[in-house]
């Protein structure tokens, strides 16, 4: 998280002391913007238990909600969450990085 995100209060001082794991998990995302959704091919590149950065080539708007769904193979793993879009960067070669906030994980809700 950029120096100016904890400043401008983007990012609470809860999760910016929390562990963020180096993954790559791939799966999809489905976003919905203006009503639409709009399914992508996704990667992750870092979690935490407040969040999600992914690879994309969808551009969602920051608020969108999303649906996410992640898997491996070996060692076998898979992840399903719901949360808004936070931020979008514009990466080279027609990518999004986007960040997410989780709002509900299912395997977590009772």
């Amino acid at each position: 998280m950029s120096r100016y995100s904890t400043q401008a209060g983007l990012v609470s001082s809860e999760e910016r002391s929390t562990t963020r794991l180096e993954v790559e998990l791939t799966g999809k995302a489905i976003f919905t913007s203006f009503g639409r959704q709009i399914e992508s091919r996704v990667t992750a590149r870092d979690l935490n238990a407040h969040g999600i950065y992914l690879l994309s080539g969808a551009t969602p708007e920051v608020d969108d909600p999303v649906q996410v769904s992640l898997a491996q193979e070996e060692p076998k793993l898979s992840f399903e969450a719901e949360g808004e879009v936070i931020r979008v960067d514009q990466l080279p070669e027609d990518q999004q990085g986007i960040a997410i906030r989780f709002q509900s994980i299912p395997d977590l809700d009772h």
